[in-house]
């Protein structure tokens, strides 16, 4: 629905966004913060330049926050209204209940060196502690590596892990994106075709009929076949389970469809395959 308001006049586009900046309700003490990190913020767009002032915009890419690139400006509109035709279709009050940043971690004409990408992540953390002391920030990092790395961590995701856990005090929360696919059917392809398929798994719910520990050893018993315990979350009571446990599959097919048949013919406990991608 919003894209109708690119086809209006300008007049008309500017009475629909006095419309909704004049319903939009700010939290200026929230303590919750949305730290966008991406290609900076041209917060001086009338849907955000009430909403961003200058002192919650920074840079680590040695120029400045502003956006040349759009996809932060994009990102961060997102992340204040959502889906913008919500906001148009009616009259309600639009809440804005966290304070929005933003930090530029992608330069507009030259690429990042691939070893600095967890350093620069690093420092944009630290920007953001200086410009929000004492609040909690949440971190929206919607850009990805075109290197995949076939899916094996790297120094970049590694350096993510380090900032979110923070020795066990005070971590971060990251909202990272999976991946951005342009086009299936062009020039992705190759990525798409390195990424690892994931693992064969069955993901087993106990009823209290049984114990776990039975099922696991008459597979290899009966069967002759191993699995792997990829996560639980049961607990047992008077020696019953209860709960659910997620079991990797073989890779050889014929062996995970007999893990899998076997599985399935027992009493009290049901059987979803799933993939698993650990």
């Amino acid at each position: 629905m919003a894209n109708f308001l690119l086809n209006e006049y300008r007049s008309e586009q500017l009475e629909w966004i006095d419309d909704v900046r004049n319903r939009v309700v700010t939290n200026t003490n929230s303590n919750s913060v949305v730290c966008i990190l991406d290609t900076g913020l041209n917060n001086g767009h009338p849907l955000i330049t009430d909403i961003v002032p200058d002192r919650n915009c920074a840079t680590v890419v040695g120029e400045g926050s502003a956006d040349r690139n759009g996809h932060g400006t994009n990102m961060c509109g997102i992340t204040i209204y959502g889906d913008l035709s919500h906001c148009i279709a009616n009259n309600n009050p639009i809440i804005i209940d966290n304070l929005i940043s933003s930090v530029k971690l992608l330069p507009h004409n030259n690429d990042n060196p691939k070893e600095s990408w967890g350093y620069l992540t690093e420092q944009a953390i630290s920007v953001s502690d200086v410009i929000f002391p004492r609040k909690n920030i949440c971190y929206c990092m919607a850009i990805t590596a075109e290197d995949c790395e076939h899916g094996k961590p790297s120094s970049w995701s590694g350096a993510i892990d380090t900032i979110s856990y923070n020795g066990g005090d005070n971590g971060k929360l990251f909202m990272v994106s999976a991946g951005n696919i342009s086009d299936v059917n062009g020039q992705d392809r190759d990525i798409i075709e390195q990424y690892p398929t994931g693992t064969r798994a069955v993901r087993v719910a106990f009823n209290g009929g049984t114990a776990y520990q039975p099922l696991i050893a008459s597979l290899a018993i009966d069967c002759g076949i191993k699995v792997n315990i990829l996560g639980a979350d049961t607990r047992e009571i008077d020696g019953k389970a209860f709960g659910t446990m997620l079991l990797g599959l073989p890779d050889d097919p014929n062996d995970a469809a007999k893990a899998l048949s076997y599985i399935r013919s027992q009493p009290n406990v049901s059987a979803e395959e799933v993939e698993y991608h650990g």
